[in-house]
């Protein structure tokens, strides 16, 4: 009920559309329930008075083909309504949920396939859209035809009419019945589809890895298998939910049939006209059809209300908690970092990071080295405050990272990661990402300062030349490189560097680094890395191992220590 709840409010901000759609289901019952009436009449004229009496009978023809015509039009004025109204609610809930999204904390993309976030904004909404377009129609008109047709079969006739009323909630117990079997594997059928969508972003993003290591079949396999499990749970919850029309249409041609004996009997004692026994079963039948039309929907109302549940599920995710009260904007930071007693675990029953403690001037380049798994890139994530930590204090010039907005702080950073991001667009427009104010000069100064003009004028049109997106058409050095000339375009006075020349060629790389030697003055600069080649000029070396800082010195100091950092240089 509650998810019902929550689809009414969603028509709130459509409301002058959900009036006309339910000022036009009442035109449409009124006008649907009005002919049998009309036509009883009519039949009753041809028989009474034969022949004679012509101008009431064409008198009655006339005012039925209006109300058919009007029940006609208005018939099809609800459906474009109910597209609309459905249509529309799906855009906002997809609008809410890709605003969620923007919103919640990188632990969750961490945690959650992609596959399974583009499931609930894809084919969940699309369901749910679906299921609203055709139950609005359907309940909205089939309900207040119900309710019309018993209020002309009992001015007609109670007897027969309670026949008919008596047959209803047998087929409307039926239909719970089913609904209750079929609800399980609806959601499963939710479930199944998200995870092979997960499956399939995840083969094809890596396929080249999996053709690398032959595994073609074995991820064929693994699809599948849950493609298999989908079609099980899917065949169940059609089955099921299939099952409510025919059986339902049982029960309402028997309750034809008994109006047929009873009316027949009532018209022998006089009970009933000709006439109102024709309206009467043209009533038996229209009373079960929109019984039969709810029926007939019902699985699809089903699978939207479980796509509804997962849509909610998403929009109602706790977002990222706000900024502490007080937190203020950053100023022109110097670059001052310190670590005093930092902790930190991305699960409680696994702590990575332990009291953590360095101190990092402004302007140094600061390298963060170390084996797999030390806590380096976990470093980069407090520093950004992806992830907040645990407890002591990680400050930049003197004041704790809480005490900043988080978009200010993250405004005097620029990154280079080692997976490359670029979206589909211009080889400008990538560049200039992080700076939107920047003119197209400024974008040829910081590719050329990073040695991607050159390949860059290869292109097709250059600088206007179209990425693809991910930059499918760019090589993996190229696209790395057009990342690197991206951070070092955005003025900010901190620059991380997470294995930034991790998939560029020596030549490259030393181009690379020739350019941050000159754009790294009055700059704070961390730089992860495994190459330890690559940190030998590093201000300060920070050697990390089990989420400790254990060494901290330059090349030549950890060099003479003879440890760590050395064992790890010697190999």
């Amino acid at each position: 009920m509650n998810r019902i709840r929550r689809l009414l409010l969603l028509f709130f901000p459509q409301r002058r559309t959900a009036a006309a759609l339910s000022v036009t289901a009442v035109v449409t019952a009124t006008a649907a329930t009005a002919s049998p009436f009309l036509a009883g009449f009519a039949v009753d004229l041809i028989r009474d008075d034969g022949s004679g009496d012509l101008s009431a009978l064409f008198g009655f023809l006339a005012v039925l083909a209006v109300v058919y015509t009007v029940s006609a039009l208005s018939r099809r004025i609800l459906s474009v309504l109910a597209i609309r109204l459905s249509f529309r609610t799906g855009k906002h809930l997809r609008d809410r949920a890709f605003e969620r999204l923007q919103h919640l904390p990188l632990s969750f993309f961490d945690r959650t396939p992609r596959g399974e976030i583009l499931s609930r904004l894809t084919n969940d909404i699309d369901i749910l859209t679906d299921g609203l377009s055709q139950g609005a129609v359907q309940l909205s008109g089939g309900i207040l035809t119900l309710i019309g047709s018993l209020i002309f079969m009992l001015i007609l006739n109670p007897v027969v009419a309670l026949v008919i009323a008596v047959m209803t909630p047998i087929s409307v117990l039926i239909a719970a019945f089913i609904t209750s079997r079929s609800q399980r594997q609806f959601r499963e059928q939710a479930l199944y589809t998200g995870r092979l969508s997960a499956l399939t972003e995840e083969a094809v993003s890596g396929m080249k890895t999996i053709k690398q290591f032959g595994r073609e079949e074995k991820t064929a396999e693994r699809f599948r298998n849950l493609n298999r499990k989908l079609y099980f749970c899917g065949r169940d919850a059609q089955f099921y939910g299939s099952l409510t029309n025919p059986t339902t249409r049982l029960v309402n041609n028997t309750a034809y049939a008994a109006v047929a004996v009873v009316g027949g009997l009532l018209a022998l004692r006089g009970g009933l006209s000709v006439g109102q026994i024709a309206g009467f079963l043209t009533y038996a039948v229209q009373f079960a059809k929109p019984i039969n039309e709810m029926t007939a929907v019902l699985y699809q109302l089903q699978a939207a209300g479980t796509a509804a549940e997962r849509i909610f599920e998403l929009i109602d995710r706790p977002p990222q908690p706000p900024d502490a009260c007080g937190a203020r904007r950053l100023p022109a930071s110097e670059g001052a970092v310190r670590a005093e007693n930092v902790s930190f675990a991305y699960t409680p029953d696994k702590p990575l990071i332990r009291n953590l403690n360095f101190s990092v001037k402004p302007g140094q380049v600061t390298a963060v080295v170390g084996p797999t798994g030390a806590g380096k890139t976990t470093l980069i994530n407090l520093l950004m405050r992806f992830y907040e930590i645990d407890s002591g204090k990680l400050s930049l010039d003197g004041v704790a990272l809480g005490g900043y907005r988080r978009p200010a702080l993250r405004s005097s950073f620029s990154m280079v990661l080692q997976e490359t991001w670029l979206f589909k667009g211009t080889v400008t427009e990538n560049l200039v990402y992080g700076r939107p104010d920047a003119t197209a000069a400024d974008a040829e100064e910081a590719a050329r300062l990073a040695g991607a003009d050159e390949f860059i004028r290869k292109l097709p049109h250059g600088y206007n030349s179209l990425i693809e997106e991910d930059g499918g058409n760019l090589s993996q050095g190229e696209r790395q490189i057009l990342t690197v000339a991206r951070a070092l375009l955005k003025p900010a006075p901190l620059l991380i560097l997470d294995e930034a020349t991790s998939n560029v060629d020596t030549r490259t790389e030393l181009k690379i680094q020739e350019a941050f030697l000159r754009l790294m003055k009055n700059k704070t600069c961390f730089v992860i890395a495994h190459r330890l080649s690559t940190v030998r000029n590093a201000d300060l070396i920070l050697v990390m191992d089990n989420g400790d800082v254990v060494e901290q010195g330059t090349h030549s100091e950890l060099l003479a220590k003879n440890g760590l950092y050395a064992r790890l240089y010697r190999r």
